[in-house]
């Protein structure tokens, strides 16, 4: 198994990334309410920032699997951490933003007034994005998340918390997703409340099936099966939203350095009939909105003359860094250079003869793991470990010099990937089985 070093990600920064990942941490942090001995201004400037030693940007591929393989275990029992006790404040303020209270184990008193507010974040709630934030990183990276939003807006802090916050706000008070993706399709099934958003579902419009050449799992999506008056639209943005957030989960960052995905448009037998500017529109909004840099390629395989008039809309949506990983293809051959044959569906010349089916839920196949005590030590654990990492990304901001900028940057990499396992024992717990999980598509979660 080879493990993939992207550019632009925290163990690959370039020195520029990481001072404006600094900068966008420590400004979301003291909006949080966490105290940092650098003020407002001081983070806006960055002239006190340090780069972490150097070496750590840009080094060698197994340099940087030495940190990720160099990652505690975190056991299903939860079991305790060799890590140093968490500050008491930031723990206070952990447990405020997202309980409402404080940790029992806390001794003191947090106020709010703490908090520091930049202009960027100054329409938001604390806790909504304290909360949003968290959640989003299920088994990811917190720092990759934010490094999207900073890369793709050239290191400008400004610009990038603003994109942070309203991506966060959205999360939480416009979809509420956290609730859209563990519920999945099995809820409303058993409701019976929404049969034509099921009805999508069956038609197996989207399905995963293998890898790219660059190891990125492959979604497959057949246009030809989508009409608009078949679904909601409401109904079927929660459809979009579920592949997005399961093709997340599906994601090894930690263990195979892929956390993008390539994306087949499969155009044959399209027709206007299956035209949906609506669905598409929404699609391109969490492309290059919502999900920032979630796809490596995309490919529009045989597109019809007639698609030239749609492309010509659409196109207008899309911004440099979405428009430059669209590809057309229109043979096999073509798509051959970036997908391996056994990959490539039969109908489109290549070997693989796999029929999408959808396995409709029963109580056996869908339903989540009973609570137990095992799952108060998983979260318990989870608290921790967060709790942890944002007091390491404290101590990574404050650092003076490199050496000690790049041991704390060290630690952080190695919580998160804690985290990321932790999530592993949580996810039956809080996530009902959806359809790529039923049909085997997407494969256990794993570190």
């Amino acid at each position: 198994m080879t493990t993939r070093i992207q550019q632009g990600r925290v163990w690959s920064m370039d020195p520029a990334q990481e001072i404006a990942l600094k900068q966008a941490w420590g400004i979301l942090l003291k909006f949080f309410g966490y105290e940092l001995s650098l003020k407002l201004d001081e983070l806006e400037l960055g002239k006190s920032l340090v780069n972490s030693k150097p070496g750590l940007h840009g080094r060698r591929a197994d340099s940087v699997l030495l940190v990720l393989k160099d990652s505690l275990l975190v056991s299903s029992g939860g079991s305790s951490f060799a890590f140093q006790s968490s500050n008491t404040n930031i723990k206070s303020v952990y447990y405020s933003l997202e309980t409402g209270g404080l940790d029992d184990a806390s001794s003191g008193a947090f106020s709010l007034y703490h908090q520091e507010e930049h202009p960027a974040l100054s329409r938001y709630i604390p806790e909504d994005l304290h909360r949003s934030l968290w959640s989003a990183v299920k088994n990811s990276s917190a720092d990759n998340y934010l490094l999207k939003f900073v890369r793709l807006s050239h290191n400008d802090r400004k610009a990038s918390l603003k994109w942070i916050a309203e991506v966060l706000d959205w999360r939480i008070n416009k979809y509420p997703i956290t609730d859209i993706v563990f519920d999945g399709d099995a809820v409303p099934f058993f409701e019976g409340k929404k049969p034509q958003l099921i009805e999508a579902f069956r038609r197996n419009e989207v399905y995963v099936r293998g890898n790219s050449r660059t190891g990125c799992p492959l979604v497959v999506v057949r246009a030809k099966e989508h009409f608009r008056l078949n679904c909601p639209d409401g109904d079927y943005e929660k459809l979009i939203m579920m592949n997005f957030e399961w093709q997340n989960l599906a994601m090894q960052e930690f263990k195979k350095g892929v956390d993008q995905a390539h994306v087949l448009f499969d155009l044959t037998g399209f027709t206007l009939k299956n035209a949906d500017f609506h669905a598409v529109k929404m699609t391109v909004k969490l492309f290059q909105r919502i999900y920032p840099d979630c796809v490596e390629k995309v490919y529009i395989h045989k597109a019809p003359k007639i698609f030239s008039v749609m492309w010509n809309i659409i196109v207008k949506w899309m911004r440099p860094h979405l428009r430059e990983k669209f590809v057309f293809t229109h043979t096999y051959e073509e798509l051959r250079k970036y997908i391996e044959s056994k990959y490539i569906p039969k109908s489109l010349g290549g070997k693989d003869k796999h029929i999408p089916t959808y396995i409709e839920p029963t109580e056996f196949n869908s339903r989540k793991k009973d609570p137990d005590a095992l799952l108060g030590n998983l979260l318990r654990q989870r608290d921790e470990l967060t709790i942890k990492f944002i007091e390491a990304t404290i101590k990574w901001i404050e650092s003076t010099t490199p050496e000690e900028s790049k041991g704390y940057l060290d630690e952080k990499i190695r919580l998160s990937k804690a985290r990321a396992q932790n999530y592993v024992f949580l996810d039956p717990y809080l996530r009902m089985r959806g359809p790529h999980d039923r049909n085997g598509e997407i494969l256990s979660i794993s570190y």
